[in-house]
C-alpha cells in the first residue's frame, strides 16, 4: 500500500508564527501586569527574506529527520527538496510504502509528522532567541511526536499460519 504525506510551508509558518505570537503576548501581558509597563506591540517573526530562508532550512532539517527515522517505509518517490531550497520550496512530500497488513491511520501519521516539524522549528527558534526552558519544552514535544509517528508507521497486524503459533 502506498500513501503520501504532504507538509505545506504555509501551514508550518502559520503555526510557528501563532505559537511565537502567543508566547510573546503572554510575556508582554506578564510584564504589563508585574512591572506596570505598557503593553508593547507584538511583532510576527519571520518577516524578512533571511528569516524565511532560516525557516525553510529548519523545516528541511526536520523533514530529513523524519525520513531518516522512517527510512524503512519511505518510498524513493518522495520529493525531499534539498536541491530546491534555492527555489523557495512550498511543500515537502514523503511517499510511504506499507505492507497489506498495515492498520495504521494516515491521518494520525501526517498529524504526528506535522506536529514534529512545528515543534522542531519552534525549539530551534527558542534556541536562537536564548530561551532555554522553552527550547527544552519544544524539543521534548517534538520527540514525543516523532515517537508517535514511528509507532503509527509500525502499526501492523501480524498474521501467522496456525502451525507457526
Amino acid at each position: 500500500m502506498d500513501a503520501a504525506v504532504k507538509i505545506l510551508l504555509s501551514e508550518i509558518k502559520y503555526e510557528v508564527k501563532f505559537e511565537s505570537w502567543r508566547r510573546e503576548k503572554i510575556t508582554n501581558d506578564e510584564s504589563r501586569n508585574v512591572k506596570g509597563g505598557d503593553f508593547k506591540a507584538v511583532d510576527y517573526a519571520y518577516k524578512d527574506d533571511r528569516a524565511e530562508d532560516w525557516l525553510v532550512r529548519q523545516i528541511q532539517d526536520a523533514m530529513d529527520n523524519v525520513v531518516g527515522e522512517l527510512r524503512w517505509c519511505v518510498d524513493e518517490k518522495s520529493r525531499m527538496q534539498s536541491d530546491e531550497i534555492k527555489d523557495n520550496p512550498t511543500e515537502w512530500e514523503i511517499v510511504f510504502h506499507f505492507s497489506e497488513n498495515w492498520v495504521g491511520s494516515m491521518r494520525k501519521l501526517k498529524s504526528n509528522i506535522h506536529r514534529y516539524v512545528c515543534d522542531y522549528v519552534l525549539a530551534r527558534w527558542y534556541r536562537a532567541s536564548g530561551d532555554v526552558k522553552m527550547q527544552q519544552n519544544y524539543e521534548s514535544y517534538s520527540q514525543d511526536s516523532m515517537e508517535k509517528a514511528y509507532e503509527e508507521a509500525r502499526s501492523e497486524i501480524v498474521r501467522l499460519e496456525p502451525w507457526r503459533l
